[in-house]
C-alpha cells in the first residue's frame, strides 16, 4: 500500500522576498492577496507545516515573472489567483515527468 507522501503532493507557489512586490503589483486580484512579503511568507509557511505534518509531499513552485507572464499569455489567462494555481500545478505535473515520477493525486490550496 503507498503511503501518503507516496500518494499525495501538493503543489505550493512559493515567492521570494525580492519578486514579492513586483508580482503582488502585476496581479489583477491583489485586493484579497496579503500586502506584505512577511505576511504572505508567514501564510505559506502554515500551509506547508500543516501538510508535511500530514505526510504530503510538497512541490515547491517558485514563482518568477517572466516565465509566469509567458504562460499566462501562452494559455490565454488573466493574472488571477485561479490562473496562478493553474500555473504552479502545470509546472510541478512537468518536474514530475521529467523526473519520471509515479502517478500522483494533486491537491491545491482550493481544494482544503
Amino acid at each position: 500500500m503507498d503511503t501518503p507522501s507516496e500518494t499525495y503532493r501538493l503543489a505550493l507557489p512559493w515567492y521570494k522576498q525580492s519578486d514579492f512586490d513586483e508580482l503582488w503589483a502585476l496581479a489583477e486580484d491583489r485586493a484579497v492577496l496579503p500586502r506584505s512579503y512577511s505576511e504572505w511568507h508567514q501564510r505559506a509557511s502554515g500551509v506547508y507545516s500543516r501538510f508535511l505534518n500530514a505526510g504530503m509531499a510538497i512541490q515547491i513552485v517558485t514563482v518568477r515573472r517572466p516565465p509566469l507572464l509567458k504562460w499566462l499569455s501562452d494559455h490565454g489567462l488573466r493574472n488571477t489567483s485561479a490562473a496562478r494555481r493553474l500555473y504552479v500545478e502545470d509546472c510541478a505535473v512537468a518536474r514530475a515527468r521529467l523526473a519520471q515520477g509515479s502517478a500522483m493525486a494533486w491537491v491545491t490550496l482550493s481544494d482544503q
